[in-house]
């Protein structure tokens, strides 16, 4: 082969003006090993043969500049690139385009879109007669007729046998496309006589089965379609299928499930496998699943067929559906009318059967009377049933509801084979969970009336083989609780009807009855081991028990769990709804608890709502979890509690043996602390026992001790922090705050000892101490003439229910000579709504003493304004959580104006706690708060410190008049030009001129000084200026509101001004005269809103002296 044909010597000029196109057929030719080179029309690519003279051209014919036909005719009109083979590539394949591609003198011609095999072998075809060419260059004239027209074409032999055999080639190609799309045009014809088909026969079929079958098989008819199946889905709701139909030649592998299930809207395919939905407005019907021929596959327009199928099935069978449906009321109206048939003649069998019931009634009733033992009363009742009722058999046993079982206890029959079987509780067998639920649990009578299909009925089996077809299960009751059943056979099942169970339920009413006076007189052996509220074993029984669980889990070297549980908010619940409901709830509680037992388990009601659980025979801790997690389980459930429901948690401890102790007694005392370390941490938990725990309890109660020890070695002390009159800045009140001053672990905060005094009882010997320190520090203080002001003395509850107290406190009086007007009783809001009504009458003798009242934490709690109203207070305290924000918080200084107003219009005076800057002080002495009280002014400091301040003399607050001397404008505006404009324009109207860049710097500048008018801009970064003098609306409604915008948004700006946010919207560039003239009307009605500055508040705002922590 010459060298030129080896593929990387063949150098391929491609001249195309697309450059996809371009690149693909590069791509091409580079992959089989050719060089290639591109030019973007026939004039650059002429210009670039006669450069490079390339092996082989390959052009495109439509092109600017210079066409495909005018390259080739310029390439062979010159003598040097003549012999250079040129392919014509083309999309143009009529025939007058074949006639100029030979006159041109192509070499070759390919119409577009070719394969790309086909192009190569073109390629190959002409580099190996390239070299056979030359030498045999024979040039002869050609005379050929295209289209009616004559051709001469003059050019080299086997340059014309070339193309006219590619020619040709072209030809024969068109020609099978043509054949092709006459295939296609025959299968639509088809098709669409199929869909005609099955149009037409759905219409002559009225059951869904039929619909399918014959769907199924016109589908078949279609071309391509091999095998199908129809499945439908059940009405049951669940996303399940049954098939109804398959063609002849499915595989039976196919005709469980569909391959494939799914929310589909339309047909899908994929291979030779399609689906098709059969939906009717949304609901699904079922599914259509068909396979395609071998070696065909769905197209889009198959699937177009498919889908119309697909609707047309769905609405047959919407159409079948309804048929069988008016099919079916036929049917029941008819079984209505003989139904009522047989009604009529029943009627007439059950006057005798209830005078039978009667008579079994009367003899019972006489039983009940002279019987008084358990056993004989159920054998009398058997017989009486058999003998009077006609019953064929009659039995009674005694109810196991843990185990689903029942012990036979009495029975009589007429065959012998009742006596003979001896009603061992192995033949009776286990009960059907319906019947522990319904006959047991909700004390309710079952009647089956049929046996040969009872599963889990008592001797179903026996009594069918005997001829009864029939039984009735009347639960026996004592106090409300099912102790046994009582079972009646009978031969037809006509014999419990309505009536007769009536009367039957008010003899099983009798018996119980009787039970009751029998089982009275064993309660009273049973309560010596089980608490008598709620019928769980008490300590003694459950310590015993315990004792017996660890002696097996020692021999079994197994695990004993001891479960402590103690129910959290259950002393809220008995105090606030009464100890009825609170027994009641406790019973509640042990019936869900000894509901989960299992066998060998104890559950005990050691005092109150604690609850303490063996878990016997654990393998391991691994055991353990699923208890506890179902302990919660059951307690989450609704549980009524009053006249609604609630849902408990629970504080759970638990301890271990042999892990934690082999006693008993410390088992349950290590359970009882990890519950109380449980309830520590929020409640609604479980802890285990450790030793750590063991060793942080005895610091808590080394740390009672020591409280105790505390008082009696002076280790506690009195704190006070004074309250400021916000009117002229002098000490008004002081709140005592006790503090231990430990010799040894120095200052121990309230928070971790008070709870220990509460709960000790501590808090009664320490709260008396604490108030005759503060009332005899008072009056050191009213002595050297320092105090003519209260001193406030906190209550807790333990205080509270004291029945002393008010003893305490006048003797505190007398002793240290305290005139009852300078002390005041501090109460928390949570304290004065636990017991209201106590509350108010120990209030109103607490003030015909003289002593003041006040509520601290106000709006913290959940107090009533009802008895707020009732209570004879002093003061109220707002609390710190809502002054904290109160200068950037709309809904805080919501709040504090609120509370402050409640306490003016019940002519109360109000005291703010938690005061901590300047602004906060200004908003609260702007709305009118007398006193404030927090780190701006003084922490809580020894008493020798507040006398060092009292001697002193001073204010703790002084008042700025200067802050309001002159009307105050606040300019806010995110442009410092803007700012110093106005400032400049303004600047000689007299008024006093705050300037802020952000709504952030606005707020800070109004907590700490009195503004009259706000000018802001509405378009800021951070913050709308309609939004920002909304927030300042909620905060200091009194000022006046102006928008100034360079924008006209009209909607924003409306809304604001008719919700009361903006007093005027003025628009940029201002009118100077008109701006002046608007600052001085909104100034005028700020002054008028106001009036005339005669009391405190005109003053201005305050400024502290020692600054805030």
């Amino acid at each position: 082969m010459p060298p030129h044909n080896e593929p990387s010597a063949v150098d391929i000029l491609i001249v195309e003006d697309s450059p996809t196109q371009a690149e693909q057929l590069c791509y091409l030719l580079q992959q089989h090993g050719y060089r290639t080179r591109t030019a973007a029309n026939g004039r650059l690519g002429l210009e670039e043969i006669r450069r490079c003279k390339p092996t082989l051209v390959i052009s495109d014919v439509v092109m600017p500049e210079m066409d495909g036909y005018a390259l080739c005719r310029a390439i062979k009109a010159d003598a040097e690139l003549k012999d250079i083979p040129v392919v014509i590539v083309t999309s143009l394949s009529g025939i007058q385009d074949i006639a100029r591609s030979l006159e041109c003198g192509a070499d070759n011609f390919i119409r577009k879109p070719y394969e790309p095999h086909a192009l190569l072998a073109r390629v190959e075809y002409i580099l190996l007669n390239l070299e056979l060419r030359k030498g045999k260059r024979i040039n002869i004239g050609l005379e050929v007729y295209l289209g009616g027209k004559k051709h001469y074409i003059t050019s080299e032999r086997e340059q014309i046998i070339d193309l006219l055999i590619s020619t040709y080639e072209e030809a024969v190609r068109m020609n099978e496309e043509m054949q092709q799309q006459q295939i296609e045009i025959a299968r639509s014809s088809q098709t669409l006589a199929g869909l005609y088909r099955i149009a037409d026969e759905l219409n002559r079929v009225s059951t869904p089965a039929q619909v399918c079958e014959l769907a199924l098989q016109a589908t078949m008819d279609l071309p391509k379609f091999e095998a199908g199946w129809i499945y439908l889905s059940d009405t049951d709701g669940k996303q399940s299928y049954r098939l109804v139909a398959a063609s002849t030649a499915a595989s039976p592998q196919r005709a469980d499930t569909p391959d494939w299930i799914g929310d589909i809207s339309s047909a899908t395919a994929t291979g030779r496998k399609a689906r098709v939905p059969l939906a009717l407005e949304r609901r699904h019907l079922g599914i259509i699943q068909l396979l395609a021929v071998d070696g065909e596959s769905f197209n889009d327009e198959d699937l177009n067929v498919l889908d119309t199928i697909g609707n047309q099935v769905a609405v047959a069978l919407e159409r079948a559906h309804l048929h069988q449906h008016l099919e079916n009321l036929v049917e029941q109206r008819t079984a209505a009318l003989q139904a009522e048939v047989v009604e009529r003649r029943r009627a007439e069998e059950r006057v005798v059967s209830l005078n039978r019931i009667y008579a079994m009634l009367s003899n019972i009733n006489t039983l009940i009377v002279r019987v008084h033992e358990r056993e004989e009363l159920f054998r009398e009742a058997c017989r009486v049933a058999v003998e009077f009722g006609h019953f064929g058999l009659a039995w009674v046993g005694m109810a196991d509801a843990d185990n689903a079982q029942i012990k036979p206890t009495a029975w009589h029959g007429v065959d012998l084979w009742a006596e003979s079987i001896g009603f061992a509780a192995a033949e009776v067998g286990h009960l059907d969970e319906a019947l522990v639920n319904e006959a047991i649990g909700q004390r309710q009578t079952i009647v089956c009336r049929d046996l040969a299909q009872a599963d889990g009925m008592p001797l179903a089996a026996l009594a069918v083989s005997h001829g009864y077809r029939a039984l009735c299960a009347l639960p026996l009751q004592v106090d409300k609780q099912t102790v046994a059943l009582m079972f009646l056979y009978a031969h037809t099942p006509e014999v419990f009807n309505a009536d007769e169970m009536h009367l039957l339920e008010e003899l099983a009413g009798n018996i119980s009855f009787a039970l009751d006076h029998i089982a009275k007189e064993e309660r009273i052996n049973y309560l010596a081991y089980y608490d008598a509220l709620t019928s769980l074993p008490n300590r003694d029984l459950l310590l015993e028990r315990l004792r017996q669980s660890i002696g097996f889990a020692q021999r079994h070297s197994n695990t004993v769990a001891v479960i402590c549980l103690d129910l959290d908010r259950f002393k809220i619940i008995n105090d606030g709804l009464g100890h009825y409901v609170g027994d009641k709830l406790l019973q509640t509680v042990a019936g869900l608890l000894s509901g989960i037992l299992r066998d060998g388990d104890t559950v005990s009601r050691l005092a109150a709502d604690k609850f303490v659980m063996i878990g016997a025979d654990l393998r391991d801790g691994d055991d353990l979890p699923p208890i506890i997690e179902r302990l919660q389980e059951v307690l989450r459930a609704p549980i009524p509690v009053g006249e609604e429901n609630t849902n408990l948690t629970a504080s759970i401890g638990v301890s271990l043996y042999p892990k934690d102790s082999d006693d008993p007694i410390t088992l349950v005392k290590y359970a009882e602390l990890a519950m109380y370390q449980a309830k520590e941490r929020g409640g609604n938990q479980h802890r285990l026992f450790t030793t750590e725990l063991d060793t942080r309890v005895s610091e808590r109660v080394k740390l009672q001790n020591r409280l105790g020890a505390a008082l009696e070695a002076g280790e506690l002390v009195v704190y006070y922090q004074p309250q400021v009159s916000a009117m002229n800045g002098v000490v008004c009140g002081m709140e005592a705050l006790i503090r231990w001053q430990h010799p040894q672990f120095g200052l121990v905060p309230p928070g971790q000892f008070i709870p220990v005094a509460e709960e000790s009882g501590l808090i009664i010997p320490i709260g008396e101490w604490v108030l005759q320190e503060a009332c005899r520090q008072n009056q050191a203080w009213r002595d050297e003439g320092l105090s003519d002001f209260p001193v406030s003395v906190n209550l807790s509850i333990a205080q509270l229910r004291d029945s002393r107290l008010l003893a305490s406190v006048r003797l505190v009086l007398d002793e240290t000579g305290l005139d009852p007007h300078y002390l005041e009783l501090e109460l928390t809001e949570s304290i004065m709504m636990e017991n209201p009504e106590m509350l108010i009458a120990f209030l109103q003798r607490a003030r015909e003493m003289g002593v003041q009242i006040s509520i601290d934490d106000f709006g913290t709690g959940y107090s009533s304004l009802n008895y707020l109203k009732r209570l004879p207070l002093d003061r109220l305290k707002v609390d710190y959580s809502f002054v904290r924000d109160i200068t950037r918080d709309p809904a805080s200084a919501s709040i504090c104006r609120a509370v402050i107003a409640i306490a003016h219009n019940l002519r109360l005076g109000v005291v703010a706690e938690g005061v901590e800057t300047e602004g906060q002080a200004n908003y609260l002495a702007r709305h009118y708060c007398e006193s404030l009280q927090g780190y701006y002014f003084s922490k809580p400091v020894p008493a020798a410190e507040i006398t060092a301040l009292l001697r002193r003399r001073e204010p703790l607050i002084k008042l700025a008049p200067e802050l309001n001397a002159r009307r105050t404008l606040l300019l806010v505006d995110d442009e410092e030009n803007i700012r110093n404009a106005l400032r400049r324009l303004l600047r000689s109207d007299g008024y006093q001129i705050l300037v802020a860049s952000c709504p952030t710097e606005a707020f800070e500048l109004l907590a700490t000084n009195r503004v009259g008018v706000i000018l802001a801009d509405q378009r800021m970064p951070d913050m709308s200026g309609t939004e920002f003098l909304r927030r300042v609306k909620d905060i200091y409604p009194d000022a006046i509101r102006i928008v100034l915008s360079g924008y006209t948004d009209l909607d924003t700006i409306t809304a604001s001004i008719n919700q009361g946010s903006v007093y005027k919207f003025l628009v940029k560039p201002w009118d100077n005269d008109a701006l002046r003239e608007v600052l001085r009307e909104a100034f005028w009605r700020y002054e008028l809103s106001k009036g005339i500055a005669t009391d405190w508040y005109s003053a201005g705002g305050i400024q502290g002296l020692h600054g805030g922590q």
